[in-house]
């Protein structure tokens, strides 16, 4: 299948006549993400196939089929990118986010490296309402969901822990806040987008987490925990997540990969109260 030559604005041929697209595969998972088997819900994306052709390197500015597939594969790795066949200020933020996710230079401009972790990526849709999605959080290895609080303040209160929280909404029901703090033990929804980031994560960028809290814990008095939209992890990949080192780095990717998924607030190492743990967040919907 050949497609026409992405162009930039000014209307100039970005490569060769011999060049005709972008090739974008739905593959198995990267030799440097953790292989962890689909889940009950998860099943791969079929392989998409399109003419192998020389590689081709898309910027910022070009237009054409070939931008239109490269959004058409960031979107099905749960980037909220719109398609629109112009690889504007949203797509180059979107690529970006996804080559710092990946160990990549993050530059936004799509060569070979770039497409080579866009096409090993498996595109495991992540699809269900909150229910179906806390069940594939509650089945999915590699999402370790902890049954204790990260700062006990107020006692264990096991029944608002990360644990309880994700099975009272794998049974259908509003996860509970701790009776302590600010939060004072109310009942709220995990909100849909925040548990598809969840699995995006580890089903389609490799990323091994516990989950220290969802809507329980002592947070802030207007934290996004107590609004159902947040969690936080404090252990990637068997690492915990730390100030420097190992630690740092896993830490600053899993941060991209957050923004990428459509996070509005994300905080970790070098931000107050977060250098062992990762926050992430979704806008709260009014």
């Amino acid at each position: 299948m050949n497609f026409p030559l992405p162009t930039t604005r000014t209307g100039r041929v970005l490569a060769s006549a011999a060049l005709a697209g972008l090739v974008l595969t739905g593959a198995a998972m990267s030799a440097s993400a953790e292989s962890v088997p689909p889940a009950r819900h998860l099943t791969p994306h079929p392989e998409w196939s399109i003419s192998p052709i020389v590689p081709l390197t898309l910027r910022p500015g070009a237009t054409g089929e070939a931008v239109t597939q490269l959004q058409d594969r960031l979107a099905a790795l749960g980037s909220p990118v719109t398609t629109t066949g112009v690889f504007d200020s949203a797509t180059t933020a979107a690529v970006k986010h996804f080559q710092k996710a990946h160990g990549l230079a993050a530059d936004g401009i799509v060569g070979p490296k770039t497409r080579a972790s866009l096409d090993h990526s498996p595109a495991i849709p992540v699809r269900g309402d909150s229910t179906a999605l806390a069940q594939q959080i509650l089945n999915r290895r590699g999402i370790t969901s902890l049954n204790a609080h990260s700062k006990p303040v107020g006692g264990p209160h096991l029944d608002s822990s990360a644990l309880s929280n994700i099975r009272d909404a794998a049974d259908g029901k509003r996860a509970l806040t701790s009776s302590y703090g600010d939060a004072h033990g109310k009942r709220v929804e995990l909100d849909e987008r925040m548990l598809r980031g969840v699995l995006q994560l580890n089903a389609n960028h490799g990323f091994s987490i516990n989950i220290t809290e969802f809507a329980g814990g002592d947070h802030s008095r207007d934290s996004l925990h107590y609004k159902g939209v947040a969690f936080d992890t404090s252990e990637i990949n068997g690492v915990h997540v730390a100030v420097s080192g190992k630690g740092r780095e896993l830490a600053e990717r899993l941060e991209s990969a957050c923004h990428f998924l459509g996070a509005s607030q994300v905080l970790g190492p070098g931000y107050p109260e977060h250098d062992t743990h990762v926050h992430c967040a979704w806008n709260t919907r009014n």
